[in-house]
C-alpha cells in the first residue's frame, strides 16, 4: 500500500504548481515526469487484477493478421485491441514491452486532455491517480485506452464537428465497445442546460431510477439485438457473469459523493459556466455518472459505465476553486482534495486486496 501513496503524495505535491502562479512554469515539465512515472509503474507490474488475462492473450494470439476477428471473438476482446497485439507480437514478442507502449499511450493522451479540458490540470491529475487511474490503465487496459480517446474527442464536442467526434467514438469502440454510449453526448450537448432544468432533471432522475427496473429493460434490450452482436454479447455476459445484485447501490458514499457534486455544479452554475468553457458537456456527463452510478449495485456494467463517465470528475473538482477569491480558503480546498484522494485510493484498495500484491519486474 505504500508505494500507492507515495505515488499520490507526489501528485498531491504537483497539484500546488498548479495554484501558485510563479510555479506554473514548470507545469509542463511536472506533467511529463508524472506521465514516465506511472507508465513504468503500470507497465513494470507482474500481477494486479486482470494482469494475467491481457497476458495469457498478448501470448496465445495469432501472428496472422487476417485471424484479428477470430481471435476477438476467442478471447472476448474488441478487434482494435487484439490488432495491436498481434502487430506488437510480429515485430517484438515481449508482453511487458507491449504493455509498456499501451500504458505510455494511455496515460499521454489522459493527462493532454485534461491539459486542455480542464484550468487546473495537474490537480485533475492528482484526482485521476487516486481512484481512475487503479480501475483503468492498472486494471481495464482496453477500456483505459478507449478513454483516452474519448477524452481527446470532447473537444469536437464544443467546436460543433461531428464527424470528426463519431469518427474518434468510433475509433475508441475498437478498443472498447462501451465507448459508443458517448455518441449521444454530442446532441445532449445542444441542450443549454440552465439551472431550473437541471435541478427538474436531477431530482426527477432519482425518482425515476427509485421506481423502475433499469437493469431488466438493459438486458431485454441486449436480448433484442442479435447474438452474434457485439453489444448484446458485452451486455449479457456482464449481467451473468459478474452480476452484483438485484437492488440500487443506495446511498453509498460514493453515490453520495457524485451527487454532491452533481448539485454543486447545478448550484455554482452562474459562476462555473462563466469561466469554463466546457461547463455544459461537463454537466451532461455528471449527469451520466451519476444516473449510472445509481445503479452500479446490479450489475458490474453500470459500474463500469458510471466510472466510464467518472472521468469528468477530474475536471470539475478542481474547478470549485474558482468559487474562492481568498488564497487562504483555496489552499483549505486543496487540501481537503487531499484527503479525499488519499480516502478514495484507500477505499479502491480496500475493495480490491488484489492490488496490495503489486509486485515490480524492476525491483
Amino acid at each position: 500500500m505504500i508505494i500507492y501513496f507515495s505515488i499520490l503524495t507526489l501528485g498531491c505535491i504537483a497539484g500546488y504548481f498548479d495554484v501558485f502562479k510563479n510555479l506554473r512554469k514548470y507545469r509542463k515539465l511536472i506533467l511529463y515526469a508524472i506521465i514516465i512515472i506511472l507508465t513504468i509503474f503500470v507497465a513494470s507490474r507482474s500481477n494486479t487484477p486482470d494482469y494475467l488475462n491481457y497476458k495469457k492473450a498478448f501470448t496465445e494470439v495469432s501472428t496472422n493478421i487476417s485471424d484479428v476477428f477470430i481471435e476477438a471473438k476467442k478471447t472476448n476482446m474488441e478487434v482494435g485491441y487484439i490488432f495491436l497485439n498481434i502487430i506488437f507480437k510480429n515485430i517484438i514478442n515481449n508482453f511487458e514491452l507491449f504493455s509498456f507502449f499501451i500504458a505510455f499511450i494511455t496515460i499521454f493522451l489522459t493527462f493532454k486532455a485534461y491539459e486542455k479540458l480542464s484550468i487546473y490540470p495537474l490537480i485533475s491529475i492528482l484526482i485521476y491517480i487516486s481512484y481512475l487511474f487503479l480501475l483503468q490503465p492498472m486494471t481495464q487496459i482496453r477500456n483505459a485506452l478507449a478513454l483516452s480517446i474519448i477524452l481527446n474527442a470532447l473537444v469536437y464536442v464544443e467546436k460543433k464537428q461531428l464527424l470528426k467526434y463519431i469518427l474518434m467514438v468510433f475509433f475508441a469502440s475498437l478498443f472498447h465497445i462501451s465507448s459508443i454510449i458517448f455518441l449521444p453526448v454530442f446532441f445532449f450537448n445542444k441542450i443549454k442546460l440552465n439551472k431550473e432544468v437541471s435541478y427538474i432533471i436531477f431530482f426527477s432522475l432519482i425518482i425515476l431510477l427509485l421506481s423502475s427496473n433499469f437493469n431488466i429493460l438493459i438486458l431485454k434490450f441486449a436480448k433484442i439485438l442479435p447474438r452474434e452482436n457485439i453489444i448484446s454479447r458485452k451486455i449479457i455476459y456482464y449481467y451473468y457473469s459478474q452480476s452484483y445484485g438485484s437492488g440500487l447501490e443506495g446511498f453509498s458514499v460514493r453515490v453520495l459523493l457524485s451527487m454532491f457534486i452533481l448539485f454543486l455544479t447545478i448550484f455554482f452554475e452562474g459562476i462555473l459556466r462563466k469561466k469554463l468553457k466546457y461547463y455544459n458537456l461537463i454537466l451532461i456527463l455528471l449527469f451520466g455518472s451519476f444516473f449510472f452510478r445509481l445503479y452500479s449495485s446490479h450489475f458490474s456494467i453500470m459500474l463500469r459505465l458510471a466510472n466510464v463517465f467518472g472521468v469528468i470528475e477530474p475536471i470539475i473538482l478542481p474547478s470549485f476553486l474558482l468559487l474562492f477569491k481568498n488564497r487562504f480558503l483555496k489552499l483549505i480546498y486543496i487540501m481537503l482534495l487531499d484527503a479525499y484522494c488519499f480516502f478514495s485510493m484507500f477505499s479502491v484498495l480496500k475493495a480490491d486486496p488484489r492490488f496490495l500484491e503489486y509486485k515490480n519486474i524492476l525491483f
